[in-house]
């Protein structure tokens, strides 16, 4: 892309860039690529629950925000704004919210609330729409970005207790799904945004604790497998990417630029909470960071890289600038 623009077009880029766009320019510098973990903390010794970020090169660790309205996080995401979203089944005097943090300065406010019990979290790619999961419902929701106003998608049906969704590139939203409160998460449900039709995608995985989605291809995290598993989206078969050795009880995952998977590893006591980076392609595995701050890590996302249609915006705005100039 950039090679097609002429050179003065990217001077919107570089402003924004310099101005922080991508890089919070505050307590906490969040770049592109980079990992955004919330942890829910424990009771004792006490460690208040907190959003982390993670250089995706040292495995260096910095707290983002932490306490304040978090107290029973649940799922993460980012906005392309830069902001991040929390899920907190604890939130807004115990009803359940989605949070918005900014990362330059850990400042926290509740954008939606009043829920049951809220868990899942996405952001749907290129449009931005954000969408949660109430277990208590047997809903998915989606929630204006704007006024925090949430509406029904879909409930009921194939859907018990919702747990974890993700948004694919394809436009349709899946879920992992439990037949019981306590029950760990055992089948897949697709569903249309637009319509809320619902239809069983995929069964029979023993703990589904999260999901992550590319082009054509579902992501699971499989905790009590200890494995990560890659379902086919057109045919709904599923193959193994990799399990056992530094994937403890591996609860969340999300995909991360070259091929690779960050996962997000409770460990069992013995061994530490890590964030383990699997390859897509071989199975290999490598500890990106353990311990420190990392304690029960719910989720994890990537810092997004600013898309094409950025560059494209600054190239128009730029232009219209100089002809503006020039009539002057």
């Amino acid at each position: 892309m950039l090679n097609r623009l002429p050179w003065i077009c990217l001077l919107p880029l570089a402003l924004l860039i310099f101005a922080g766009f991508g890089r919070s320019a505050g307590a906490v510098t969040l770049q592109d690529g980079d990992l955004v973990v919330v942890d829910a903390g424990r009771v004792a010794p006490p460690v208040a629950p907190s959003v982390i970020r993670i250089d995706p090169v040292t495995g260096a660790q910095e707290v983002v925000s932490s306490g304040g309205l978090l107290v029973a996080p649940a799922a993460i995401a980012i906005e392309a704004t830069g902001m991040v979203l929390v899920s907190d089944s604890g939130a807004a005097t115990g009803q359940g919210a989605v949070l918005r943090i900014d990362p330059t300065d850990g400042a926290q406010t509740v954008l939606s609330g009043s829920y049951q019990a809220l868990l899942g979290l996405t952001i749907a790619p290129g449009s931005g729409a954000i969408f949660v999961t109430d277990t208590m419902q047997a809903a998915v929701l989606r929630v204006d970005p704007s006024t925090g106003t949430p509406s029904p998608v879909s409930s009921g049906t194939l859907l018990h207790f919702p747990r974890a969704i993700t948004a694919a590139p394809n436009g349709l939203l899946y879920v992992a799904d439990s037949s019981s409160a306590g029950s760990a998460a055992s089948s897949v449900v697709q569903i249309d945004p637009l319509t809320g039709a619902q239809s069983a995608f995929s069964s029979g995985s023993p703990s589904v604790g999260g999901l992550a989605a590319s082009p054509g291809t579902l992501w699971l995290a499989d905790a009590t497998g200890h494995s990560i598993l890659r379902e086919d989206i057109s045919t709904a078969t599923s193959s193994p990417v990799s399990s056992g050795g530094d994937l403890v009880f591996p609860f969340a995952l999300a995909v991360e630029y070259g091929g690779r998977l960050a996962v997000a590893d409770w460990g069992d006591g013995a061994v530490e909470p890590a964030i383990v980076r699997v390859n897509r392609t071989n199975g290999g595995q490598s500890i990106v960071s353990h311990g420190g701050y990392l304690i029960e890590p719910w989720g994890v996302a990537v810092v997004p890289e600013p898309s094409d249609w950025i560059l494209m915006l600054g190239c128009v705005a730029t232009l219209s600038w100089l002809r503006r100039s020039r009539a002057s």
